[in-house]
This record gives C-alpha cells, structure tokens and sequence, in this order.
C-alpha cells in the first residue's frame, strides 16, 4: 500500500470503530450486568441457604426447648410429688414415734400388771383346788411365756389372757370326779361334786359323809347329816343319770 493510501486507511478505521462503539460498549455493560446479575444471584442463593439453614437450626432448637420445657414440667410435677410423699413420710415416722413412746409408757405399766395378774392366778389355783395338775401345768407354760426374752409384750399379754379366760370359764363348770380325801383321821375314796369356781362338795363312796370346801380356811368340812341325799342327787344330774330338777344344796356362809 501506498503512502498516499494510509491516512484514508486509519481514517476509515477510525471511523468503523466510532460507528461500532455504542454497540461494543452496550455488550460490555451487558457483560457486566450479566456479571453483577449472576454475582447477585449467587450471594442470594448464599444467603437463602443460610436462611434454610438458620430455620432448620432454629427450628430444631425450638423443639429442643419444647422437649426441655416438657421435661422441666415433669421434673417439677415429680419435686412436688415427692415433697408430699416426704411430708407424708415424715409425719409417719413422727406419729411412729409417739406411739414407740405410748407403747414404752405402756410396757412399763404392762409388765408389773401381767405379774400381778399371773401371782394373782396362782392363789385362786392355792385357794381353789379343782383341777390342780391341768391348772398348774398351764400356769407353768404362762411363767415361760412370760420369761421368754425372745417373747414381744403383745404374744405374752396374749397368752396371759387366755389363761384367764380359761380360768373365768370355771365359773360355769359342772363335773364331778373321784379322789381321795382324810375324813375323820380316815382316807376315805370320795366323789367331787364341782359347781362353778365358788362351790365344791364331796360325798363319801358309800353315801353316808358329805361335806364341803372351804374357800376361806383352804379346807374340806364335812356337813352335818341330811344333806347326803341332795348331793347324791346333783351328782346323779351333773353325770346324766338323772333328770335335771331343783336341789336344795348347802351353799350358805360355813360355820368355823
């Protein structure tokens, strides 16, 4: 190319390049809008994951917060409960006590009652002989019973009080039965008429001696004659030999 051709050249380029311009720099500020836009589109695609994440977070630790709420309701619902049950307890123990301290005052009465009791048994046994062997063998028991250190106060007071209900019901006894008795400087074979605790006749085998216990002297007198018939009699009814009827029988007060 000629030298002459060169200006026109670079001002034909020139001039390409000014009518070219507006649309270059449009695609370049496209370019950058572009840019910026998918820039904007992924910093807020960023910030929604952190969102997403932050509820997800917030939501777990809202659940959390529910759970431990509902725990703290139980845990609080279980402190008063025991409380109560502590309280309870406590004034179980409390009234126990007091009556481990009314059960001590009562023991100490107790015992010395139960002993006055049983000294009390063993006389009416001395001043009423009836049945001697069956009534002293359970005294003997009683006197175990009562000794017994691995005995409580409540078993001894039990079977304290059996014996004395066995012994109230010699009140109502009616039974006669053979033993040998002294009449007259004479040991004599005799049948015992038993009625109740208070009263006690004999009548000699043959028939012909009778005669009562004295409760008083703590020994046998013999009555005077008449009454032999009628003590027969009780015994025949007491045995079932005879029918059951009045009899007139020596009850009253004992000369000396």
């Amino acid at each position: 190319m000629s030298l002459s051709a060169r200006p026109f050249s670079c001002l034909a380029f020139f001039l390409l390049a000014i009518l070219l311009w507006p649309n270059f720099a449009a695609a370049v500020d496209l370019t950058v809008k572009q840019q910026k836009l998918a820039k904007s589109i992924e910093q807020s695609a960023r910030v929604q994951a952190q969102l997403d994440s932050w509820n997800q977070e917030k939501a777990h630790i809202m659940d959390e917060m529910r759970q431990l709420k509902a725990r703290l309701t139980w845990v609080e619902f279980q402190v008063a409960k025991n409380q109560r049950y502590i309280q309870r307890k406590k004034e179980q123990i409390r009234s126990l006590q007091e009556q481990m301290t009314r059960l001590e005052q009562i023991r100490y009465k107790l015992e010395p009652w139960m002993e006055q009791i049983y000294n009390r048994l063993l006389e009416e046994i001395d001043q009423r002989p009836f049945l001697i062997h069956e009534r002293e063998q359970r005294m003997a028991r009683l006197r175990n019973t009562l000794d017994d250190p691995d005995k409580g106060l409540g078993e001894k007071l039990s079977h304290l009080l059996e014996v004395v209900q066995i012994e109230a019901a010699y009140t109502s006894l009616m039974e006669t039965r053979t033993a040998t008795l002294q009449i007259h400087g004479e040991q004599q074979e005799v049948t015992i008429l038993q009625l109740g605790r208070v009263t006690m006749f004999y009548l000699t085998k043959d028939g012909t001696a009778a005669g009562r216990y004295d409760f008083q002297a703590a020994k046998w007198r013999p009555l005077g004659p008449g009454h032999e018939a009628a003590i027969k009699k009780g015994i025949e009814i007491v045995e079932n030999k005879r029918v059951a009827e009045l009899v007139e029988l020596p009850v009253g007060r004992l000369n000396p």
